[in-house]
C-alpha cells in the first residue's frame, strides 16, 4: 500500500471498540502454502455503539471462504468485502460469528502474520499482524479468552505449539495430529501465537514464591540445543527478580520461548510462548561474544518482564506503545544493573539515549514519546518511545522513591489487572500512592524533542554560600514564546579534591547537611541556594544522568578532569572524559578542515595516562573511559558534519595514543589472562584486553599484526576470536584475507556467527569496502529474506561505517537507495529500519545533501 492510500491515525480521535469479543475459537489445518482458518467469537455490541452500527472485521491478505452468524451461512449482500476487512451491517446485540479463509504462509516474506522461518511456521501478531491470518476487529482494547485447535501433518510439523494451557492432543488418520491449547487470561489480539515445526526443547522448571513449579521449555532446532542453557538461567533469575522487586508472579503452568531466524525485531512477548529472534537465545563460549551474552539476559528479562507490563496490563490503543515498552525496558534496565555492573549498565543506557535518541529528536523524525497521530504504528517501534519512555520512568523513581514507586506499581498492576489502560491511568496510580501532583510531569509524554538547561553559578568564599541558577528551553520553545516548563528532576553533588562536600540546602525545608540533593526544576528559570559549602565548588550535576536533557554548561577543562578524578558517580566521570576527548576532537577537525596537520594536546596525553594507569581498578569501567568517542559520538557536536575530517581526525589520535603508550599497551595485553566464564572480572578483563589490541592495529606494523595473528589462532571463546578478526581486516596484515578465509569456513553452519563476519566486513573503514559490501551481497551465506543478514552486512555498511557511507560520490547513497527500493516489495518493516540512515540529512555539507536527497 502506497503512502497515498494511507490514513493518517490520530490519538484524539480514539473511540471505545463498538463490539467486545469475549471468547475467541481457532481451529488451523496447517499446511505451508494453504493453511485452513476456522474462527468462532463471541461477540457483544457495547453500550457505546449505536444499534444499527456494522461490525468491522481487519483482514489483509486473506482468502475468505465462508462468514456464519449464529450458525446461518450469510450470502453475499449481507456482509461487505473491502480491501481492509469485512463489514457486517446491523449485527444483533449479542451473536456468534463463524469466519473461513485460507492463507498461505509459505509467500508471507514480511514477517507479519503467520510465515514459515526455515521450515518453521510462526507467528508474529504485533503490532497488526493478526488480521493476516483471520478476520478480526485487530485492535489492542478488545481482550478475548482464546481456545486453540491446531492440526498438522506429524512428519512435517511434530510440535504444535499457542498461549496457554496444552489441554489436549492425539494422533489422527493420514499421518495427521492435533493439539489444543486454551489461555484462561483475556488477550489482545497481538499477543496470539503459534508455532510449528521439527523442534528440540531444553526442559527445566521455576518454583514460584508460592510454591507452584513452572514447566519451562526451549524450543529450537536440534543443531542449537546446546546453546540455550545460559538463555534459560537467564530466565530463572528474571522470574526470581520479578518476585523480589516487583511482586509479580507468573500466572501459566508453562512458559515458552521459541527461537526462529527471521524475525523483523528481537523478541515477542506473546502470553506463555514467546517467539525469539534466534540471536537472543542461541550462546555458548564458542559462538557467542560477552556483549551477546549481556544481550541475551536483557531481551529475556524484558520479554518475561512484559507479562505483567503489557500482557496483564495491556494497552488501549497504539498511542500508549510507551506504558508498556518504556516501563518494562526500564524493568529490564533494572534487573541488568542488579546481575552485573550497575555503572557499566547506567552508562550503556545512558550512551544509548545520548547517541541516538537525542539524534532522532534532533532529526526531521522526531517526535514525542506518545504521539499524536501516525500513517502505520511499526514506525513508532523506536528509541524515542522504548529507550526516552524508560527514562521517563527512570524519573518517576527518582522523585517518587523506591518505596512510594513500589507501592505505585502494585496499586497500577493491581487496578488494571486485565485491563486495556493508558499512560494517564499510569501516572495516575503514581500520584495516588506518592500524594504527588503529576500534572506537569505529564508534558515529558507530549512534548516532542529535547529540553536544555543552562547553568549559571555563584560561590560566595566570605559566607561559604553558593547560588546554582537554573534556567531552561522547552524543547516546544520558539524565539519567540517559550513552551511551558517541563518537571526535571535534577542530582546534584558539590565536590572538593576529597570528594563529595556536606552542607545545607537551604531551599530543601531541612537544615540537615548532606552531600548529594535532588532539585526539581518546574519554572523556566529558578536559583538554588546552599550554605556551609566551605571550598568553592565542582559541580557534579545531572548524577546518574538523572534526566534525558542538554547541559548548557561552559565548565572549564579544569572542572571536567576534576570531576574525572574526584567524582564518585560513574555517569558524571564518563560524561565528563568524553567532553575532554570531543573537545580535543573538535580542535583537532578544526585544524585539519584548514589542511594542516593537527596534533593531540599534551593535557589530553596526560589525562588518558592517568586512566590508564588505573585501569586494572575496575576494567569494564576503565574500557568505557578508555575508549575514545566513536565517529557518530563526534558527528553529534559538529553543526556540519565532515565525515572525512571525523575519520581521519579519530584515527590520528588513536594512532597518537598508541604510539605514545605502546609499552603500556603491549605490557598490560601480556599481563591479562581473563579466566573463562561471565564473571564481572573475566569479562572485564577480556574487554580491556581487546580494546589494548584494538589501539595498537592503528600501528599497523609488524609486531601488532603478530598479536592479532596469534589471538585470532589461539583464541579460546567468540568475543578474543572476533576482536583479533576486527582488528586484522581494519589492518594491511598479510593474514587478512586468509582469517577472514578460515573463520568463515570454521562457523559457516552457525548463523549467528556469520552475522558477525558479514558485520565485521562491512563495518571496516577501508577504500575497498564498499566495493566489497556489494560482492558480499551476492555471497552464498546472504539473503536478503533473512533481516539479521540484511543487518548485518547493508545495516552495519549504512549505520555504523560513516565514512565509506557518506562517501562523497554518492556511491553509499546509491547502495542504500537500491536496496531499500528491493526490500520494500516484501519487507516494508525492514526497509524503514534500512532508511533511518538518512535521518540526519540535514546536518551534512550542500553535496551531500543533495546527493542523500536524489536517491530520496
Amino acid at each position: 500500500m502506497s503512502t497515498d492510500q494511507l490514513q493518517r491515525t490520530f490519538l484524539a480521535d480514539y473511540r471505545s471498540a463498538p463490539f467486545s469479543v469475549s471468547e475467541v475459537s481457532l481451529e488451523i489445518d496447517l499446511h505451508e502454502s494453504n493453511t485452513y482458518v476456522q474462527s468462532k467469537l463471541s461477540v457483544n455490541r457495547n453500550s457505546c455503539a449505536g444499534e444499527k452500527e456494522a461490525f468491522f472485521l481487519n483482514g489483509v491478505n486473506l482468502n475468505l471462504v465462508s462468514i456464519q452468524l449464529n450458525g446461518q451461512t450469510l450470502t453475499t449482500d449481507e456482509y461487505t468485502v473491502g480491501e481492509r476487512g469485512i463489514s457486517i451491517a446491523s449485527p444483533p446485540d449479542e451473536f456468534e460469528l463463524g469466519v473461513c479463509n485460507t492463507i498461505d504462509p509459505s509467500s508471507n516474506l514480511a514477517l507479519s502474520g503467520m510465515y514459515i522461518s526455515d521450515g518453521i511456521i510462526c507467528t508474529q501478531c504485533e503490532a497488526e499482524g493478526f488480521r493476516n491470518i483471520t478476520y478480526f476487529p485487530d485492535r489492542p482494547d478488545i481482550l478475548s479468552r482464546y481456545s486453540v485447535s491446531i492440526k498438522a501433518r506429524k512428519s512435517d510439523f511434530p510440535v504444535l505449539l499457542s498461549n496457554g494451557e496444552l489441554v489436549d492432543q492425539g494422533d489422527l488418520s493420514d499421518g495427521m495430529h492435533f493439539v489444543k491449547w486454551h489461555d484462561p487470561h483475556p488477550k489482545p489480539s497481538y499477543l496470539f501465537a503459534l508455532v510449528a515445526g521439527n523442534l528440540a526443547v531444553l526442559e527445566d522448571e521455576f518454583q514460584t514464591q508460592s510454591n507452584r513449579r513452572v514447566r519451562l521449555e526451549f524450543y529450537v532446532t536440534e543443531a542449537h540445543l546446546d546453546k540455550c542453557r545460559h538463555a534459560m538461567d537467564c530466565l530463572k533469575r528474571a522470574m526470581a527478580w520479578d518476585e523480589k522487586v516487583y511482586g509479580r508472579e507468573y500466572d501459566l503452568n508453562r512458559y515458552m520461548i521459541v527461537a526462529v531466524d527471521h524475525f523483523n525485531m528481537g523478541a515477542m512477548e506473546n502470553k506463555g510462548l514467546n517467539i525469539f529472534n534466534s540471536k537472543y537465545v542461541y550462546a555458548n563460549p564458542q559462538t557467542a561474544t560477552d556483549q551477546d551474552f549481556h544481550a541475551i539476559e536483557s531481551v529475556i528479562a524484558h520479554e518475561y518482564f512484559h507479562n505483567w507490563s503489557g500482557n496483564r496490563v495491556t494497552l488501549r490503543d497504539w498511542f500508549q506503545l510507551s506504558l508498556k515498552e518504556g516501563f518494562t525496558i526500564f524493568r529490564d534496565q533494572q534487573f541488568s544493573a542488579d546481575m552485573g555492573s550497575a555503572a557499566v549498565q547506567r552508562i550503556h543506557d545512558v550512551h544509548l539515549v545520548k547517541l541516538h535518541q537525542f539524534r532522532e529528536d534532533a532529526s526531521p523524525k522526531r517526535h514525542a514519546v506518545q504521539p499524536d497521530s501516525y500513517l502505520t504504528i511499526d514506525n513508532f517501534y523506536n528509541i524515542t518511545v522504548y529507550n526516552k519512555g524508560a527514562e521517563l520512568i527512570r524519573m518517576l523513581y527518582l522523585l517518587l522513591g523506591p518505596k512510594q514507586y513500589r507501592a505505585a506499581t502494585d496499586l497500577y498492576f493491581e487496578r488494571y489487572d486485565g485491563c486495556a489502560v493508558t499512560i494517564e491511568e499510569f501516572i495516575q496510580s503514581m500520584e495516588e500512592a506518592s500524594g504527588r501532583n503529576l500534572q506537569q510531569f505529564r508534558r515529558w509524554y507530549y512534548v516532542a524533542g529535547t529540553p536544555k538547561v543552562r547553568v549559571h553559578r555563584n560561590y560566595n568564599s566570605k559566607n561559604s554560600s553558593f547560588q546554582l541558577t537554573l534556567e531552561q528551553i522547552p524543547p516546544d520553545s520558539t524565539s519567540e514564546v517559550p513552551g511551558m516548563p517541563m518537571h526535571i528532576p535534577i542530582q546534584l553533588s558539590l565536590l572538593n579534591e576529597s570528594g563529595r562536600q556536606k552542607c545545607q540546602f537551604l531551599n530543601g525545608g531541612t537544615t540537615a547537611e548532606a552531600d548529594e540533593f535532588l532539585l526539581e526544576l518546574t519554572e523556566h528559570e529558578q536559583t538554588f541556594e546552599f550554605s556551609s559549602v566551605k571550598e568553592s565548588p565542582t559541580l557534579s550535576l545531572l548524577r546518574g544522568f538523572s534526566a534525558p536533557i542538554v547541559v548548557e554548561d561552559s565548565q572549564a577543562d579544569e572542572e571536567l578532569h576534576a570531576l574525572l578524578a574526584n567524582d564518585d558517580d560513574p555517569f558524571c566521570r564518563w560524561d565528563a572524559w568524553q567532553r575532554i576527548a570531543k573537545s580535543s576532537l573538535l580542535k583537532m577537525i578544526d585544524v585539519f578542515q584548514k589542511n594542516q596537520t593537527p596534533q593531540v594536546d599534551d593535557a589530553f596525553l596526560d589525562t588518558y595516562s592517568s586512566v590508564l594507569d588505573d585501569a586494572l581498578i575496575d576494567p569494564q569501567f576503565s574500557v568505557l573511559l578508555l575508549e575514545p568517542p566513536s565517529e557518530i559520538a563526534i558527528a553529534q557536536v559538529m553543526d556540519v558534519i565532515d565525515p572525512v575530517a571525523i575519520h581521519h581526525t579519530r584515527r590520528l589520535l588513536i594512532r597518537t595514543v598508541a604510539e605514545r603508550f605502546f609499552d603500556h599497551f603491549i605490557n598490560l595485553y601480556q599481563s591479562l589472562d581473563p579466566p573463562a566464564g561471565l564473571s564481572a572480572d573475566a569479562i572485564g578483563k577480556r574487554s580491556l584486553r581487546n580494546l589494548c589490541l584494538g589501539m595498537m592495529i592503528e600501528l599497523d606494523n609488524d609486531v601488532v599484526h603478530q598479536l592479532a595473528v596469534d589471538q585470532f589462532r589461539f583464541g579460546k571463546n567468540m568475543t578474543d576470536l572476533s576482536a583479533a578478526l576486527k582488528a586484522l581486516v581494519n589492518s594491511n596484515s598479510t593474514f587478512r584475507e586468509t582469517a577472514l578465509a578460515a573463520f568463515y569456513d570454521k562457523w559457516k553452519e552457525h548463523s549467528g556467527v556469520v552475522d558477525k563476519w558479514f558485520r565485521i566486513q562491512a563495518s571496516a573503514a577501508r577504500d575497498d569496502t564498499l566495493r566489497n559490501v556489494i560482492r558480499l551481497s551476492s555471497h552464498q551465506s546472504f539473503s536478503y529474506h533473512t533481516p539479521n543478514r540484511v543487518y548485518s552486512l547493508i545495516g552495519a555498511f549504512c549505520h555504523a561505517n560513516p565514512y565509506c557511507f557518506h562517501v562523497s560520490d554518492g556511491s553509499g547513497y546509491e547502495l542504500l537507495k537500491n536496496n531499500i527500493l528491493n526490500i520494500d516489495k516484501y519487507n516494508p518493516l525492514g526497509a524503514a529500519q534500512l532508511a533511518e540512515a538518512y535521518s540526519e540529512i540535514g546536518r551534512y555539507d550542500e553535496s551531500r545533501q543533495k546527493a542523500m536527497y536524489d536517491r530520496l
